[in-house]
């Protein structure tokens, strides 16, 4: 399994957005394991009142730092094998997370 403490020092050490958003974009391409949709679906509707209850604990985007969080990004992605560990979690925004989605594929 992957080692998410790398994930989260290497964050600490951005300075900018973009540095940010890149490393959302290079773990959003790891592959640990596929999920079928239907598998991926249920893992979302499990966690889904956790993920929620985690994303209160942050008022603001972890990638711009302005603006107020309104999504939970999987760092890896569940369709991807990645966990379910709100250390999986990352509070962003809508404009972030649609450039670190459109950037990773």
């Amino acid at each position: 399994m992957i080692d998410m403490q790398r994930f989260w020092d290497a964050m600490i050490d951005c300075r900018t957005r973009v540095q940010r958003q890149n490393l959302l974009i290079r773990y959003a391409q790891i592959q640990l394991d596929y999920r079928t949709p239907k598998e991926v679906s249920a893992l979302r509707l499990k966690y889904r009142k956790d993920w929620r209850a985690w994303m209160r604990d942050d008022s603001q985007c972890g990638c711009c730092l302005e603006s107020p969080n309104e999504l939970t990004h999987h760092i890896i992605g569940l369709a991807h094998g990645g966990p379910v560990e709100n250390e999986n979690l990352f509070p962003i925004c809508g404009d972030c997370h649609f450039t670190v989605h459109e950037a990773s594929r």
